[in-house]
């Protein structure tokens, strides 16, 4: 490569779309790791901008990401945004209970200074139309996925 050539950006799966259409979130309930349901959507936001982050525990990607949020919370926070992190080990294929102690273990062990809790097949539902409302074609949803919902409650970013 010439001396003074702008390398190219290495290859990766992250991507980052930010709306120029913004769809209306919907609210939707999931669970935090106290076991107690909650409501999140536009009404329970404060006019403040949200984030909510969907991970899983045996996801490596995932567990840097939230470390990332973690990591920078400070400054986040100080610039008003919320963040919701979502496990979505909350939901199983069959009906059957699941098993959230992985993810559990994580949240606890990591100390991590925003909202968690387990997403919940409504939850994954609402959040997947919102996700599929911005591309031409259904897709399911990849881990991590973010949600960035704007002051007026409309979805700003991907």
């Amino acid at each position: 490569m010439p001396a003074g050539a702008i390398e190219p950006a290495p290859t990766t799966e992250m991507a980052r779309l930010v709306l120029t259409e913004r769809h209306p979130a919907q609210a939707f309930d999931y669970v935090d790791f106290s076991g107690e349901l909650q409501r999140i959507g536009p009404e329970t936001a404060g006019g403040a901008p949200l984030l909510i982050n969907l991970w899983a525990s045996w996801c490596p990607h995932c567990r840097a990401e939230l470390n990332e949020f973690a990591g920078h919370w400070d400054q986040l926070s100080a610039k008003g945004l919320r963040i919701l992190a979502l496990s979505t080990e909350g939901v199983t294929g069959d009906g059957s209970r699941p098993d959230i102690s992985d993810a559990v273990q994580l949240v606890r062990s990591s100390n991590f200074p925003f909202q968690t809790g387990t997403a919940g097949a409504n939850g994954l539902r609402v959040l997947t139309v919102l996700h599929n409302q911005s591309f031409t074609r259904e897709r399911p949803l990849p881990l991590p996925t973010s949600f960035l919902i704007d002051r007026n409650g409309r979805l700003a970013v991907l």
